[in-house]
C-alpha cells in the first residue's frame, strides 16, 4: 500500500490467476492506486456484492482523500470497488465510498477518518447479497483520538453494486484509544444464515489490554445511530496489561461443525517469557451478551521464544491433524528464527502444548542495501575503498533494524572484494536506529585526513550521564527518534572504527534523512557537514555543523547548531542537499537546499523550490547570511527533490547547479524533468538577508524563475521519456576522463527497455545545452521497485549507484552497483 506507481505511496494491488493443481501465477495483473498518498491496498475484500455472480473487488486507501472535491479532507479514507465480470476487472476502480461522518447536512466529509484500513465482506443481513464492512480506526470517539468506529455498507442488486452511505456504524469503546476496527473478519458463528463480525481493538482497556467484540448478522441493517461495544453478542478482553490482545483476529471454524469459531492473537502476552506472545482460541461462543477473560479460552498457545511475538497474525485450519481439536497458524513477526527480527510461521494444535515452526520461503530480507554510499581510504593503504549503508539489517546483538555499515576493498584491478561489517554500532546503538541511513566524507576535524561520517535515522536521544560522552555543551534531555550522526576520523592508518565525534537531531521523532559534507561555509578552515529532515515540525528543515577539532578523550558531543525550519506545512524543507564551492570566490562556500513541497501562491501545488545559502562570517565573506530562491512556476512539479553541485559543467569558471523535479508532468503524466542551472547566473538573482536563521515569509521571498527547458541560446532542461519513472529524482555531475557529464536517475523508469528497472543518463554540456540522446546509459536489471538510482555518488570516472529496495538478493535486500566509467 505504500508502493509508488506513478506517485508517492498511491498503492498497488497485484492479482495472480490461480493454477490447477498448484496455487497461482507468478506474473500479477496490476491495478495502481490512482490517488498519491492514498495507499491503494490497506486492505482488500473479495464479494459478490451486487449479485450477478460474479465476485468484485474491494480496496481499501486508508489515506486517501477524494480529490474531486473542491476541499478534499485530508486522510479521509476511501473503499474502491471493482466490479467482477467475464472478462476480470477493469483498470479504474467502478464505485468509490469515501470516508464521511454524519453531521447537520447529513454524511460530510471526514478529516482523519482512515476508513478502508480493514474490510471484511459477507452477507450480514441475510438477503443473499454481499455487504461490506470497513473499518476507520484512527476514528476519535469521544474526544479520545484512534478511538475507532466501523461502517457497514449494504449491497446492492440495481447497478450501484453498494450504498454509498453507512446502514449500520459500530462504535469502538468510549474514551479509549482502542483502534476499534483495527481487524475485521467475517463468518456463520450461530447459524442463523446471517454472517456475524468480529471486530478488534487491540489497545482497549487503560493499560492496552485489547479487546474482540463478536457482533451478530442482523436484518434489516438501517441502524445508522453508533451502536456501542455494550451491544456486542459477545466479548472477550485480555487478561493483562500491554498484551494487545486482538493484535489480530480471526472467524474460522475449528472443530469442522461448520460454525466459525474465534482466534485471537496477543503478541505481547506472555506466560514465562517476555513479549513471547500468545494465540487463543474460543470455540463456539455464545451470543449471549457475555464478557469472557482471554483466561476463558478453550486453549492457548504460547510463543517458543521471548520477544517472538506470536500472533501477530493467525488464522484458525481446523483440525488439520486429526486428533479432534482446532489447529492453526500464527506469525511470531519478531522471531529470530530466520535471521535477527526476521519473523517466522508457526503451526499449533490445541491438544499440542507448543508449536512446530514451519519453513519461510526465500531469505532475510529489508536490509535496504545501497540507501547510502561513499568512498574513502578505510585501511590507509591509498586507495579508496567502497562504504555503503544497510539502514534495515539486524545486528544479533542490537536487535532488527538497528543498521550497519559495510567496506569493500578496493583491488588493484579498479574492483572491490567481498563486503565486510565495519561499523556495526556506536555507543546508543538498538534495534530500528537504521544506522547508515546516511553517509558523508569530511575532514570534519580539520587535520587533513577525510572523516567518515554516518547517520542513524531514527536513533534516540538519550540522558546523557557524562560518562560515554564529552558533554561540555550540556546538550539536553532524552527525546525519542531525533535521529543521530557519528564521525569516524581518518589518519594515516584509515578510519578509526570508534566515534569521535556525536550529534543528535533537535526534535522528538523528527528524524535525520539526509547528510552531506565537504564544503566550508564559514571560511573558518574546517570542513562542516550539513544535515536535512522533511519531519522536523512537519515543515522540514536543515541545520549546518561548523566543523571542529577533537578535543577527546571519548566522543565529543555537541549541539551548537542552528536549525532552518520550511515556513509551511509539507514544505519539505531539506529534501536535498547540495554543498556547492565557493560560487563568489569570497572564501566561504555556497549550500543549495530542495524545498519539494515548498508553494509560493495556492495556483501552485507542490511546485517546490531550490535554495541557496550563501556562505557567509569568514575573513571576506558577507557578514550576514543571505539566501537566494529559485523556483518554477509549474505545479506538482516537485522541484529541488534531487540536488548536485560541486563541478563546473559548461566550462566557465563557475560551479553549476543539477536541480530535478521528479513529478513534472506532461499531459496530466508524472514523467520528471532535470535542470542545469548555470553558476553565473545564479550569481545574478537577488539576495536577501535571513536573521535569526528564520526564512523569509513566502510573500516576502524574490524568487528567480528557472531558466526555461528551450532557452534562447541553449537547452538547460530534459523531461523523462517514461511516465512514472520519477527522472529527476536524485542527480550527480561525475567527470570521465575530465569531461564532466550530466547524471539524471530515473529510479522507476525503463531506459534500458525493462519497465521500471530504473536507469541514470549520463549528458554532455555542449554549445547548444544538455545533448541528447544520453551519451551514456546505466540501466537497472529488474523491474519494479528496486529503485535503481534512486542513490548515487559521483568520482572521477565512477559511479556509484544505489537500489534500496532490489531484490536480486531477496526481498528489498537491495543493492550497490560500482560502476566504471
Amino acid at each position: 500500500d505504500r508502493a509508488d506507481s506513478g506517485a508517492t505511496n498511491n498503492g498497488i494491488v497485484e492479482i495472480h490467476r490461480g493454477v490447477q493443481g498448484a496455487f497461482f501465477e507468478t506474473d500479477a495483473r496490476v491495478l495502481i492506486g490512482e490517488i498519491p498518498f492514498g495507499r491503494f491496498g490497506t486492505a482488500l475484500a473479495v464479494c459478490d456484492f451486487d449479485g450477478d455472480g460474479w465476485n468484485d473487488l474491494a480496496v481499501g486507501a486508508q489515506e486517501a482523500s477524494d480529490l474531486a472535491t473542491a476541499l478534499p479532507a485530508e486522510d479521509q479514507g476511501a473503499v474502491q470497488v471493482f466490479w467482477g465480470g467475464p472478462n476480470g476487472y477493469s483498470d479504474r476502480p467502478d464505485f468509490e465510498i469515501f470516508g464521511r461522518l454524519q453531521g447537520p447536512t447529513g454524511w460530510e466529509p471526514a478529516p482523519f477518518l482512515g476508513l478502508g484500513a480493514s474490510l471484511a465482506a459477507a452477507d450480514f443481513d441475510g438477503d443473499g447479497l454481499c455487504d461490506l464492512a470497513a473499518g476507520a480506526p484512527d476514528l476519535g470517539v469521544d474526544g479520545e483520538l484512534d478511538g475507532g468506529s466501523v461502517f457497514l455498507y449494504a449491497g446492492r442488486d440495481d447497478g450501484s453494486i453498494l450504498t454509498r452511505d453507512p446502514v449500520r456504524v459500530l462504535a469502538g469503546p468510549p474514551g479509549e484509544a482502542s483502534q476499534f476496527g483495527r481487524r475485521l473478519s467475517a463468518g456463520e458463528v450461530d447459524g442463523d444464515g446471517r454472517a456475524d463480525l468480529l471486530v478488534a481493538a487491540w489497545r482497549a482497556g487503560e493499560e492496552s489490554q485489547g479487546a474482540v467484540y463478536l457482533y451478530g448478522g442482523t436484518a434489516p441493517l438501517d441502524a445508522v445511530d453508533p451502536i456501542p461495544t455494550t451491544a456486542a453478542s459477545w466479548a472477550a478482553t485480555g487478561a493483562d496489561p500491554f498484551d494487545f490482545f486482538g493484535s489480530d483476529a480471526r472467524l474460522d471454524d475449528m472443530d469442522g461443525n461448520l460454525r466459525a469459531d474465534v482466534v485471537v492473537g496477543a503478541y505481547r502476552a506472555q506466560t514465562n517469557r517476555s513479549d513471547q506472545g500468545k494465540v487463543y482460541a474460543f470455540v463456539d461462543p455464545p451470543m449471549s451478551g457475555v464478557v469472557v477473560s482471554s483466561t476463558g479460552a478453550t486453549f492457548d498457545v504460547d510463543g517458543a521464544s521471548a520477544g517472538d511475538r506470536l500472533g501477530q497474525a493467525v488464522a484458525g485450519l481446523g483440525d488439520m491433524n486429526l486428533d479432534g481439536t482446532g489447529d492453526f497458524v500464527a506469525l511470531a513477526g519478531y522471531s529470530n528464527a530466520y535471521g535477527i527480527e526476521v519473523g517466522a510461521p508457526f503451526f499449533a494444535s490445541g491438544g499440542d502444548d507448543g508449536t512446530t515452526q514451519l519453513s519461510l520461503a526465500g531469505v532475510p530480507s529489508g536490509h535496504q542495501i545501497g540507501q547510502a554510499l561513499t568512498r574513502i581510504d578505510v585501511d590507509g593503504d591509498g586507495d579508496l575503498d567502497l562504504v555503503f549503508g544497510a539502514p534495515d539489517a539486524g545486528v544479533p546483538t542490537v536487535g532488527g533494524n538497528a543498521g550497519a555499515v559495510f567496506a569493500a576493498a578496493a583491488q588493484p584491478d579498479g574492483s572491490y572484494g567481498p563486503p565486510t561489517l565495519f561499523l556495526g554500532g556506536h555507543p546508543t546503538h538498538s534495534g530500528s536506529d537504521r544506522f547508515g541511513h546516511g553517509l558523508a566524507v569530511s575532514d570534519f576535524d580539520g587535520d587533513g585526513f577525510d572523516d567518515l561520517v554516518v547517520v542513524a535515522r531514527t536513533d534516540s536521544r538519550l540522558g546523557f550521564p557524562g560518562v560515554e560522552f564529552n558533554d561540555a555543551q550540556g546538550c539536553g534531555d532524552a527525546l525519542s527518534l531525533t535521529g543521530s550522526l557519528w564521525v569516524y576520523r581518518g589518519s594515516a592508518t584509515g578510519i578509526d572504527p570508534t566515534a569521535s565525534f556525536a550529534w543528535f537531531g533537535p526534535l522528538e521523532y523528527g528524524n535525520i534523512e539526509r547528510v552531506a559534507g565537504g564544503f566550508d561555509h564559514d571560511g573558518d578552515g574546517f570542513d562542516d557537514l550539513v544535515v536535512g529532515s522533511t519531519l522536523w515540525d512537519d515543515v522540514g528543515g536543515f541545520a549546518v555543523l561548523r566543523g571542529r577539532p577533537y578535543v577527546g578523550p571519548g566522543i565529543d558531543l555537541f549541539c551548537d547548531a542552528p536549525i532552518v525550519k520550511g515556513n509551511e506545512r509539507f514544505d519539505r524543507l531539506g529534501v536535498s542537499l547540495a554543498p556547492m564551492g565557493d560560487l563568489d570566490g569570497d572564501g566561504c562556500d555556497e549550500l543549495a537546499v530542495g524545498a519539494s513541497g515548498e508553494e509560493f501562491g495556492r495556483d501552485w501545488n507542490n511546485q517546490g523550490s531550490v535554495r541557496v545559502f550563501w556562505g557567509s562570517g569568514g575573513a571576506g565573506c558577507a557578514s550576514e547570511p543571505l539566501v537566494s530562491t529559485l523556483q518554477l512556476e509549474v505545479l506538482n512539479t516537485r522541484l529541488g527533490v534531487g540536488l548536485a553541485s560541486g563541478d563546473d559543467v559548461d566550462g566557465d569558471g563557475v560551479n553549476d547547479l543539477i536541480a530535478g523535479g521528479d513529478e513534472y508532468r506532461v499531459y496530466f503524466a508524472e514523467h520528471g524533468a532535470a535542470w542545469m542551472v548555470p553558476g553565473s547566473w545564479i550569481l545574478q538573482v537577488p539576495r536577501q538577508p535571513w536573521p535569526d536563521h528564520r526564512l523569509p515569509l513566502d510573500s516576502e521571498t524574490q524568487r528567480a524563475e528557472l531558466l526555461p527547458f528551450q532557452g534562447l541560446d541553449r537547452t538547460y532542461g530534459l523531461v523523462g521519456r517514461d511516465a512514472a519513472g520519477r527522472y529527476g529524482g536524485s542527480v550527480g555531475i561525475v567527470r570521465v576522463q575530465g569531461e564532466p557529464l550530466v547524471a539524471i536517475a530515473a529510479p522507476l523508469g525503463g531506459q534500458g527497455g525493462v519497465r521500471r528497472a530504473g536507469g541514470i543518463e549520463l549528458h554532455r554540456w555542449t554549445d547548444a545545452g544538455l545533448e541528447t540522446p544520453a551519451a551514456r546509459l546505466i540501466v537497472g536489471e529488474i523491474p519494479l521497485e528496486g529503485r535503481f538510482g534512486s542513490v548515487m555518488s559521483t568520482f572521477d570516472d565512477h559511479i556509484l549507484v544505489g537500489a534500496p529496495t532490489s531484490g536480486v538478493e531477496g526481498l528489498t535486500v537491495g543493492a550497490v552497483y560500482p560502476v566504471a566509467l
